[in-house]
């Protein structure tokens, strides 16, 4: 039984103290556990547990095209996340300032995406509106290497975030759409109100879902309500479950955490707690003490990964710890 979820140390003090005041049986669990070596981020391990093959780190992870998958979009050769970034300028360089999309109207996201596509159109582009994230479909595959934009907010520009076969194209293209963003009636109104303008599409999760990668696994089964992971589960084969089946051979998913970090929604980061600590944490840690549940490893933040056994939960000596001790190291 895996459990990925992403960011779930990654908060702030007081976010951390949340985490230990609403999630007892992750604490509890973690007291049993054994640190294992991960060198791979939790979504990582998400294809990872899909794929037949190592994952390459020449490559981007096909994100885009899971969820395309998973929100049933007309098939494509190729896809992109191209999200609503805003960036930021000092003496020392230009910094992403991540994702906007959650700040936008519903018509100022309708009137960004008809004017993006009018542009896009002349060259076989197509851009979706996808909640959290905007896809960009293709004519051709994407052979091209980029920036997780989780990774990159708050983080300088570097002038080689788009490296590959096909950079220069899509180089040019996120300069010319910039550009474009700028003398958006969008953007226009926002300045006047002095709210934080869409400055660029960035460009990232370009790699290509193909069954030689991640193939048919009917024995697999995945519990998520996140569409990246339903649209990977689906081109797998895995059986989807609801999480009153957790179990054995089941991955389960949960990204709410990530978004409510990157978003700064301490209500979505709350109840997300809730939910985990409900449906997640405490039944799997009663089926460890029953012996239904034989190994559990709980992927919850970048690198830091732990491991339980139903032997483990036997360490009656073993004493709960705040949360902050585990994201340190101790």
């Amino acid at each position: 039984m895996k459990v990925i979820t992403p960011m779930l140390l990654a908060g702030d003090h007081r976010q951390q103290q949340e985490v230990d005041q609403y999630c007892p049986a992750l604490l509890t669990l973690l007291s049993y556990a054994r640190q294992v070596p991960s060198a791979q981020e939790p979504l990582t391990e998400l294809f990872a547990s899909f794929s037949c093959l190592p994952l390459s780190l020449e490559r981007d992870l096909p994100l885009a095209a899971a969820m395309a998958k998973g929100y049933s979009l007309p098939v494509a050769a190729g896809w992109l996340y191209a999200d609503l970034v805003g960036i930021s300028a000092d003496q020392n360089g230009l910094y992403c300032q991540g994702n906007l999309v959650s700040q936008l109207t519903d018509q100022d996201k309708s009137l960004l995406l008809d004017e993006l596509n009018q542009f896009l159109a002349e060259d076989g582009l197509i851009l979706y509106d996808c909640d959290q994230h905007w896809l960009l479909a293709t004519a051709q595959p994407v052979e091209l290497l980029t920036r997780d934009l989780t990774l990159a907010q708050g983080q300088p520009v570097q002038i080689d975030e788009i490296t590959g076969a096909d950079a220069k194209y899509w180089r040019s293209l996120q300069a010319e759409l910039g550009m474009l963003l700028q003398q958006s009636t969008v953007n226009q109104r926002r300045r006047d109100q002095g709210l934080a303008t869409v400055d660029t599409l960035w460009l990232w999760g370009c790699g290509q879902l193909l069954s030689a990668d991640y193939p048919l696994n009917h024995t697999r089964m995945l519990c998520s309500e996140s569409k990246l992971a339903q649209g990977l589960g689906q081109f797998c084969g895995a059986k989807q479950v609801a999480s009153n089946a957790l179990g054995q051979e089941v991955i389960y998913y949960n990204d709410c955490c990530q978004q409510a970090v990157l978003a700064g929604d301490d209500r979505l980061w709350q109840r997300t707690l809730v939910q985990l600590e409900s449906q997640v944490f405490k039944p799997l840690l009663q089926q460890l003490k029953r012996g239904q549940l034989k190994q559990l490893e709980l992927f919850i933040d970048q690198n830091i990964a732990f491991s339980v056994t139903h032997w483990g939960v036997k360490k009656f000596w073993c004493r709960p710890k705040s949360v902050q001790s585990y994201r340190n190291g101790n």
